[in-house]
């Protein structure tokens, strides 16, 4: 009887603050038979000494999916600066006389992603900002054209080559320009009647992008599958349908082409013409220049969404910054922007002392299969993070959105759910969490990557909910 109180108490001593001890914990994950042909990594560490509690596997890289947001996101904060805002300049050129701008509208793309973005409110977006200087300026007519200078990116696709060309034309597989607009977004319809015919169109139309239907109109079910080009641009949809309207968010190739589009008709509405005439350029005047939120508002937003078209674009604005880059495009070298900026990241991430041999990065986002890392890694930049202040105690944390309904039951609507922050990743037959607990005063990160399980994901998401429960308990 006395030895086994003794047992209880040292397991009791060991717990980190659940009801079993943790190593205990994750054994009974990596247990599960779902788990017998998958890959799975856990480290749970102690924020104060760095040792690591509790563990399966946790030096092998595994695939990330979106928890590789919280790499970029860090890096981010550490090389632009929680102050940081994209400044989108808007010139005019040539001369103006008369009420008459002899020249063009150019607005310069600098890679913002939030620029007419509906994800993050804002008082006024660039088509109001642009309409309105004009008016400032006295003009109401433009004999020249809008013209958007993407250069900032040229020779670099909006996508990367391992993203799997099935995911870019849906709303998830944006692609990255160095003009963004309206989250790069757009809404395509199909209309298919029962005499066959259908009608394929976005809302609203963008002039320049085309349109291919290669759909079969049946009444077995439907299969619609969409693809993106960049080159053309055009978005073509397929598959067998049933008669009705058919209609998704879908990735849109051609942001520049909606701007512009909007652009007049609200020069239009405010009675400024546009002749769109070739003008010869001419020398730029400043107009105005557009800010984007700042850093931190855009880190918040797109971890809570998993928006992967803002975290590639953070991505590339590190890169845009990094002397390799200006070095390049200065001597008309080739580069590869993406490769830049991972580079400049993993030495951030060096720098801060962490480990980079086990991160496998591609992107930003964490789109490509090709991402990987390890669970040590991720607890390691946690705790990195946790040392950092970018301003009035600011921290990686506190831009993190916390459990909610994001892991499986048992957690889901107990206590605990709103005292762990974290950022979740999924992607097929993968499911990642890492996070923080508690979320106001961290003892302990961890991360659990799981590959290759073979159950319903429902199931699993359940299996990492108890884990977290009994390694953190549910008061």
């Amino acid at each position: 009887m006395k030895r086994t109180l003794i047992t209880i108490a040292i397991a009791a001593m060991m717990a980190v603050a659940g009801a079993v001890p943790p190593q205990w914990a994750v054994d009974t994950l990596a247990g599960k038979p779902y788990m017998r042909h998958a890959s799975l990594g856990v480290a749970v560490m102690d924020l104060s000494s760095g040792e690591i509690v509790a563990g399966h596997d946790i030096e092998r890289s595994h695939i990330t999916a979106s928890t590789m947001k919280t790499v970029i996101s860090l890096a981010a904060l550490e090389l632009l600066g929680s102050d940081f805002r994209f400044a989108t300049p808007v010139y005019v050129t040539g001369t103006l006389s008369d009420g008459t701008l002899h020249g063009d509208v150019v607005v310069e793309g600098v890679g913002d992603p939030t620029t007419g973005t509906r994800f993050i409110k804002r008082d006024s977006d660039l088509v109001q900002q642009t309409v309105a200087a004009l008016q400032r300026r006295g003009i109401s007519r433009v004999e020249g054209r809008i013209v958007v200078d993407k250069s900032l990116y040229d020779g670099t696709e909006p996508y990367r080559d391992d993203w799997d060309a099935g995911d870019l034309a849906w709303d998830y597989g944006a692609g990255v320009h160095a003009f963004n607009w309206r989250d790069n977004l757009v809404e395509l319809s199909l209309d298919v009647y029962t005499d066959g015919i259908a009608i394929l169109y976005t809302t609203p139309s963008v002039p320049g992008l085309k349109l291919v239907d290669h759909t079969v109109p049946s009444r077995g079910g439907n299969t619609l599958d969409s693809t993106a080009d960049y080159g053309t641009p055009s978005i073509t949809v397929f598959g067998y349908v049933d008669p009705r309207h058919h209609g998704f968010t879908a990735a849109n190739p051609l942001p520049e082409g909606l701007f512009a589009a909007e652009l007049t008709r609200a020069l239009e509405a405010a009675g400024i013409a546009l002749e769109n005439k070739a003008t010869g350029g001419g020398s730029k005047e400043l107009l105005l220049t557009h800010l984007s939120p700042a850093l931190p508002e855009i880190i918040r937003s797109l971890l809570d969404r998993s928006d992967n078209m803002m975290a590639h674009s953070l991505l590339r604005a590190i890169a845009a910054r990094d002397k390799a880059f200006e070095t390049a495009r200065g001597q008309g070298k080739a580069y590869d922007l993406d490769r830049i900026g991972v580079e400049a990241v993993k030495r951030c991430l060096q720098g801060l002392g962490v480990d980079t041999s086990p991160l496998f990065m591609r992107d930003g986002s964490g789109l490509a299969r090709a991402n990987k890392s390890s669970a040590r890694f991720f607890v390691e930049m946690l705790r990195a993070a946790e040392s950092r202040d970018y301003g009035d105690g600011l921290k990686l944390r506190h831009l993190m959105p916390e459990a909610g309904r994001r892991v499986g039951e048992p957690l889901t609507g107990s206590p605990l759910a709103s005292r762990i922050a974290l950022k979740s990743g999924s992607m097929s037959d993968v499911q990642c969490f890492v996070g923080y607990w508690p979320a106001d005063e961290p003892r302990y990160a961890w991360a659990t990557l799981v590959n290759n399980y073979t159950c319903p994901r429902k199931t699993l998401r359940g299996g990492l909910g108890r884990l977290l429960v009994d390694l953190f308990g549910d008061e």
